[in-house]
């Protein structure tokens, strides 16, 4: 298991605050944003001068904020705390927190610091890896020679390296991690470790090209929430290195372990044979660029924990907006259906059986904007996936299972039966039954993580072959 740099805990320390130099603390910890306290800063005094002209010097509570903070901890390393905020409660006494703190040796003093490489784990990393570490083991049967021996082969491909379009060098390696206790115990293991070259960047650069992308991945891919467990931030020229404290690194290292029984399969793999992670990034970089809005969505409801119906209520807006997106808002351009609808009025009015109050109530609620509807946006997307895939969906919705099949009289479809429910929920019309909205809702599921392979160029086998297994319920 990586052995982290800087461990969690209470760290006594020095700050640098207003050109100069006082103690103070700082706790790390995972998962949480960096806080302290700063000891011997005066804060700001008022003064004020009454009439007879005595002056009287004033404290009153109050936050400073910087950009960048520095300080030292006692065991010599530097801390570079950013959008820090210390909130003076009492003269000479405040706490302070910040939103990322940088720790490493020999961080330069500079108003923007930059880094040219990054080492980090996330979850679900050994998972999407295709690929394992060791390929053989052999043990001694009991009773052989005097001298037996223990072996494990290592993997060919255990370290898997690509080049993104903008020249970066991308590797997802398992690192061997070897303990041995004085001829009694021999413990040999592995870890996936991804590290990324490239031009020089910030802390929040990185992270917000490669490191939160690739958490958002994973999650997608296993289905299950997956944490920033750690990074590594390293300058090679002057040389330093800082490790990364923030509210969504849990700060946990782990080793590759096989998958638990019943843990649905990846959606995907890297691997030989399997996706390029450069493409990958790349993909999930365009989704989120050309769907904003179902992108979006889509990470709300992978990063949060949802009930059905909150999940629901995110996942069909994002299929409605993926639609919209790809297609436009309707069949025909909207100013040409404006035109035909005019037409269609004009015509009514010379009908002597139609009088004024009929037009009105036309113009006042057919569509003005020749929308979908919102049950025809999910067909066609639907119609869109590969014929395997449409085929199992098929075969679980038609006909319209239990307890489907009584939301309402005669729907044309379960697409009918997922708009009537999602609209009477948005407008507070007969709520559905539990095992409804737990139905739709994993076709919602199904239908959002069709595209998104869809939309990633990724074959759609893995789920497919989950659906046919039961490991993946379509409702």
């Amino acid at each position: 298991m990586k052995k982290l740099q800087v461990s969690t805990g209470e760290y006594a320390c020095t700050w640098s605050v207003n050109d100069g130099t006082v103690p103070g603390e700082l706790v790390l910890a995972g998962s949480q944003r960096p806080q302290g306290s700063v000891f011997d800063a005066p804060g700001v005094w008022t003064s004020e001068t009454d009439g007879s002209g005595s002056v009287t010097r004033r404290f009153s509570p109050h936050v400073a904020e910087f950009p960048r903070l520095r300080g030292r901890l006692r065991t010599n390393q530097d801390v570079v705390l950013l959008d820090a905020k210390v909130t003076y409660l009492f003269p000479e006494q405040a706490r302070l927190s910040a939103r990322m703190a940088l720790i490493g040796l020999g961080i330069p003093e500079a108003d923007e610091l930059l880094f040219d490489s990054v080492e980090f784990q996330v979850g679900g990393l050994t998972e999407i890896s295709g690929v394992r570490a060791f390929t053989e083991f052999s043990m001694p049967v009991r009773g052989g020679s005097t001298e037996r021996q223990f072996s494990a082969a290592w993997s060919g491909e255990a370290d898997q390296e690509w080049t993104t379009a903008s020249g970066d060098s991308l590797s997802l390696d398992y690192i061997a991690d070897l303990k041995y206790d004085r001829g009694y115990r021999y413990h040999l293991s592995s870890y996936p470790v991804v590290s990324i070259r490239g031009v020089p960047r910030t802390a929040d650069e990185w992270i917000d090209t490669y490191i939160r992308p690739l958490t958002q991945i994973t999650t997608f891919v296993t289905v299950r929430k997956q944490p920033i467990c750690w990074a590594r931030l390293t300058c090679g020229s002057p040389r330093y290195s800082a490790q990364v404290f923030s509210s969504e690194v849990t700060q946990e290292p782990f080793d590759a372990e096989s998958p638990e029984p019943g843990v649905l399969a990846p959606l995907l793999r890297l691997g030989p044979g399997g996706v390029s992670l450069a493409d990958l990034l790349s993909g999930w970089r365009s989704l989120g660029e050309d769907y904003d809005t179902f992108f979006d969505l889509l990470i709300t409801a992978l990063r949060e924990a949802m009930t059905p119906k909150t999940q629901f209520l995110s996942l069909v807006p994002a299929i409605e907006s993926y639609h919209a997106t790809k297609y436009g808002s309707g069949p025909i351009p909207k100013k040409e259906f404006q035109r035909e609808r005019k037409a269609v009025l004009r015509r009514l009015t010379e009908c002597t059986a139609v009088d004024d109050g009929d037009i009105q109530w036309l113009k006042q609620w057919i569509d003005t904007v020749g929308s979908y509807p919102l049950h025809e946006r999910m067909r066609q997307l639907a119609e869109s996936l590969s014929p395997a895939l449409q085929e199992r969906i098929h075969a679980r919705v038609d006909p319209l299972p239990a307890p489907l099949d009584t939301v309402f009289e005669n729907p044309r479809d379960v697409w009918a039966v997922m708009a009537k429910v999602r609209n009477n929920l948005a407008h507070g019309a007969v709520r559905p039954t539990p095992p409804q909205l737990l139905s739709l809702t994993r076709l919602a599921q199904t239908l959002v993580a069709a595209l998104v392979l869809q939309q990633l160029g990724v074959s759609d086998t893995t789920l497919v072959e989950a659906i046919d297994r039961g490991d993946w319920q379509v409702v």
